[in-house]
């Protein structure tokens, strides 16, 4: 008996010992001794490492987790553009802000270009997003060119009336700004100038999405939808409420006004007539808002018809540098509008609808859009002069090291 209890506790102490080493992993020395010469840093070598675990999440970021996606239109091509056939394609990790970049964002912008352009100086004007997009000879938008910019009640709201150039400049600013804070915030422990050379902790490039970026965060993880949410309605299925805010008809931006059978005033606690906050509404399955509707949003790529056939199928993106050969394009809806007896007429040469290298891509529906261009894959170009009282524009970033964040 006695006998049989020490054979017991002996099995037990095995399988606590074998449960123990499988649980604990081997310590990792790999950036305390090179796995090269053997050295100890900072003892037998001089050379030290950067402490460092992984990329956190800049100010306003939110983590997109990689993945194959189908990329592309998933709703009839009403235009006939023919510029987004469905294709597979990867997209690494990356990061995205949850939301469009406000109004009090680019102030904050302004602001801080003080310091390099004097705010009399004629270069710090070109930086003011134009207000006088709102204006039309047939509308009364007027006060939104004296208002919805400067006054505080819509310091929330997304800001428009910027250009894909103007973009550019107020990502690089927002790079500067935020790793001079994580430097001020978290000095470096490597104080060597040498040693630290290649070895600065600093947060990627604040830039904007590419093309495939922007479309696989829209889509929310989910399969060959047409909107960021589940459904081929605009409509939230219990309370019948929008889930964007986009143009729902013609003379339709905010839905009717009713009153109940006993007058009560009935409408819904969605009525908006152009952009509203830009959290507004719920985020979709990766916590991004108004990744359709509200405004359409620049992003990095230069537009061309065949770029999702011929960019590579790994973060495809089609940049300035790209050879074209010719350059000049027409659109196919120039050509499918043309009379017969003119498309002899219709050449690259001569039309008046060019595509160029300043031809850049916008994506997502925005408060003056129908609920087609809301769709995931709908793909429409300007150019990166142009401001528009419909287009913003929201930063991603890399994802450095792991491609998923580790627990």
């Amino acid at each position: 008996m006695r006998r049989l209890n020490k054979i017991a506790v002996l099995s037990i102490i095995v399988s606590i010992t074998l449960l123990a080493t499988g649980c604990f992993k081997k310590k990792d020395n790999r950036t305390r001794v090179s796995q090269v010469t053997g050295q100890k840093f900072g003892e037998d070598t001089p050379f030290t490492v950067e402490k460092y675990q992984e990329q956190e999440a800049g100010p306003g970021l939110v983590f997109i987790p990689g993945a194959t996606m189908h990329l592309g239109n998933s709703e009839q091509d009403i235009g006939y553009d023919m510029d987004a056939r469905p294709r597979q394609v990867t997209v690494s990790s990356f990061y995205m802000d949850e939301c469009e970049v406000a109004n009090l964002d680019w102030k904050l912008f302004l602001y801080g270009l003080k310091d390099s352009i004097p705010a009399e100086d004629e270069k710090f004007k070109n930086y003011i997003p134009d207000t006088m997009v709102w204006y039309r000879e047939l509308a009364f938008n007027d006060p939104y060119t004296k208002v919805y910019f400067q006054h505080p009640a819509y310091n929330l709201y997304p800001v428009v009336g910027v250009t894909w150039l103007q973009t550019q400049e107020f990502c690089k600013w927002r790079t500067t700004i935020v790793n001079g804070k994580l430097a001020q915030d978290n000095p470096p422990t490597v104080t060597d100038p040498d040693a630290a050379r290649y070895q600065r902790v600093v947060y990627p490039e604040y830039r904007l999405p590419i093309e495939a970026e922007w479309e696989y965060a829209a889509r929310g993880g989910l399969y060959n939808e047409l909107y960021p949410w589940e459904g081929h309605t605009t409509r939230r299925p219990k309370r019948g409420e929008w889930r964007a805010n986009f143009y729902h008809g013609r003379g339709d931006y905010a839905g009717w006004y009713s009153e109940a059978a006993d007058w009560t005033p009935r409408t819904t606690d969605d009525v908006y007539t152009i952009p509203t906050d830009t959290k507004w509404g719920e985020p979709n399955n990766y916590g991004l808002y108004n990744m359709a509707g509200n405004v359409a949003e620049w992003v990095q790529d230069t537009y061309r018809i065949l770029t999702y056939e011929d960019a590579d199928d790994l973060n495809p993106h089609r940049r300035n540098d790209r050879v074209d050969g010719d350059n000049r394009y027409i659109t196919s809806g120039e050509y499918f509008t043309a009379k017969p007896e003119n498309l002899a007429n219709v050449s690259r040469a001569n039309s008046a609808t060019l595509i160029g290298e300043r031809t850049k891509v916008y994506r997502g529906g925005s408060w003056k859009d129908i609920a087609y261009y809301m769709t995931c894959g709908a793909r429409r170009h300007e150019q990166d002069t142009s401001r528009s009282a419909t287009i913003g524009f929201r930063c991603a970033m890399t994802r450095v090291g792991s491609s998923r964040i580790s627990n």
